[in-house]
This record gives C-alpha cells, sequence and structure tokens, in this order.
C-alpha cells in the first residue's frame, strides 16, 4: 500500500505524469513541492504546475488537512 510510503507514492506520480508527456521533476521534502511539472506548449511557451501529492491510510482527508490558502 503507497500510503505507508510516500517517497513511493511521489515517485509514481512523478511518473504518471511523464507517462501523459509533461517533463515531471521529483523534488519531494518536508515543505517542499514534490513535484515540479513543465507543460511545452511550443514556439518558447509552456506552464507549470506543482503538485504536493498526499497518502493516508484512512482513505480520505479532512478539510483541514489541506492548505487551501498556498493553493489559492
Amino acid at each position: 500500500m503507497l500510503s505507508t510510503d510516500p517517497q513511493r507514492f511521489e515517485r509514481a506520480v512523478r511518473d504518471a505524469f511523464a507517462f501523459l508527456g509533461f517533463d515531471a521533476e521529483l523534488l519531494g521534502g518536508s515543505g517542499k513541492t514534490d513535484v515540479l511539472l513543465e507543460a511545452p506548449l511550443g514556439r518558447d511557451e509552456s506552464y507549470r504546475v506543482a503538485v504536493d501529492a498526499k497518502t493516508s491510510g484512512k482513505g480520505a482527508f479532512l478539510d483541514h488537512q489541506i492548505d487551501w490558502v498556498t493553493l489559492r
């Protein structure tokens, strides 16, 4: 189960986005973005996405466990 191995889960998230065509870089570490994505659009255009991957042994996250201010 990946919820007991957060680093393995973060690698799986990175690999899934790489499979979808993103340039995916695993950063990880406490308080850091887990995966940084870059989507090349051509003609020197791209966009970036910061992914914060979470696991839970309980099957769900409560609202207070998510940093909504940072996500905005």
